[in-house]
């Protein structure tokens, strides 16, 4: 945000509020604060989900903000009213993610099914949000009278509960907490702005979400990166030593690691496409000085990859301890993620966002492009549309076969940084 003096003058005594349901977007609240803290007003409110009360409770930036919870204020026919008027005025093809979405809904409610084929209703992506928002903050009026109304609310994405959002909000200004949110849902709440990353998705939410007040960021979700990056791996494994991360450290510290975050888990789809691409993996390092060390999917069923962890130099990664991702408010949490990536030797990605990390951290990345010869089902999945534009299109990808394991043992010989150099161009071009 630029100009705070003048942005302070504006805001004046507005009621202020942060929109943010899920614990991955709290996170990023409380490094928005810290650095929007000469303009944020000191009596800032918090709207988010009741179960996130002791998370509030418990950190130190969350804590003195005004907790109000969407519990208290959201209906059962919000989410009907939102379904029909996706189904009714949203085309399926929005996305390939918005469509499988939606193929599953339409499966539990036929009514839906059949709004949807009514194409001749569909809008047009850049009129959605302005028409639902205006729709449902209209409804508010009639039926809230005495509501809770805020001047202005910054909303990260994405927002489930929309209908409320744009009951109790004047203006909206839309903060992306992930690369893939313009392109994957419609934003169902009109924002007066918006702030990302990059020039690439400024483009992206007009053409997705039809704004054009955009304003750049830096990648919230990275900053436990800039925050550790001064530390060496052995204040790292000393400060780790007194943690839950303990076992781990021991585990890890005698050893060079080759870092592969999972891209899917049991949880969804195409898990069993990501379970050949591993399998193919671990042969590559049959009789290598590296291990191969699986990062599990955070929040994915405990036991997953344990198939592998019988496989010669394979490393099968701590399996997320609780399901609330009450993890991305611990600081020793995110002080073994950069862990991982400072101590490894290079890292291999296929499909997550946990690679740009890597990359915003310069080090070696190598980024397959998983052949549809190999498995289909999951080729197609790491090709959606942000990931083949902007990942997948880089320079320095490596195309990937299930006879493949030769190439990449070059790959991780040469530790080359071509790709994560370009990819950490990208993500702070503007």
């Amino acid at each position: 945000m630029q100009n705070k003096e003048s942005e302070r003058k504006k805001i004046g005594t507005k009621r202020i509020a942060i929109w943010a349901e899920h614990p991955f977007q709290l996170y990023s609240v409380v490094e928005f604060i810290r650095i929007n803290k000469h303009v944020l007003p000191s009596d800032l409110f918090i709207v988010t989900e009741a179960k996130n009360a002791t998370l509030l409770f418990e950190n130190e930036i969350l804590q003195n903000l005004t907790p109000i919870f969407i519990d208290d204020l959201t209906k059962k026919w919000h989410s009907y009213f939102r379904l029909v008027f996706e189904a009714t005025f949203v085309s399926k093809d929005f996305s390939s993610v918005y469509a499988y979405n939606n193929s599953i809904t339409r499966q539990a409610f036929p009514l839906l099914a059949a709004l949807q084929q009514l194409s001749f209703l569909k809008l047009p992506r850049n009129r959605i949000n302005l028409i639902f928002s205006t729709l449902s903050h209209r409804l508010g009026k009639l039926i809230y009278r005495k509501a809770i109304v805020f001047d202005t609310i910054y909303c990260f994405t994405k927002v489930y509960h929309s209908v409320l959002l744009n009951m109790i909000s004047k203006e909206r200004i839309a903060v992306m907490e992930s690369w893939d949110h313009p392109m994957k849902f419609p934003f169902l709440f009109q924002a007066n702005e918006a702030y990302t990353w990059n020039k690439f998705l400024k483009e992206d939410i007009g053409k997705f979400q039809g704004l054009s007040q955009i304003k750049q960021i830096k990648p919230l979700k990275f900053h436990y990166i800039d925050r550790f990056k001064h530390l060496t791996l052995n204040e790292i494994e000393n400060i780790l030593s007194t943690t839950t991360y303990r076992n781990d450290i021991i585990e890890l510290q005698e050893k060079s690691i080759v870092l592969y975050p999972t891209t899917t888990s049991s949880n969804g789809i195409e898990h069993e496409g990501e379970m050949k691409l591993i399998n193919s993996l671990c042969k590559a390092f049959k009789g290598s000085q590296h291990f191969l060390y699986i990062k599990p999917k955070p929040n994915g069923p405990i036991g997953d990859y344990d198939i592998f962890k019988t496989r010669p130099q394979v490393v099968v990664g701590r399996y997320s301890s609780n399901f609330d991702s009450r993890d991305m408010l611990d600081d020793s949490y995110h002080l073994f993620r950069y862990y991982l990536i400072k101590k490894s030797f290079t890292s291999i990605n296929a499909g997550t966002t946990f690679g740009l990390e890597i990359a915003y951290a310069d080090k070696p990345l190598i980024q397959l492009d998983v052949t549809h010869d190999f498995h289909p089902g999951f080729s197609e999945f790491i090709h959606t549309y942000h990931l083949s534009k902007y990942l997948l299109s880089l320079p320095g990808t490596i195309s990937f076969a299930e006879n493949s394991t030769d190439i990449l043992a070059t790959e991780i010989k040469e530790r080359n940084m071509e790709f994560s150099c370009n990819l950490k161009n990208w993500l702070l071009k503007w």
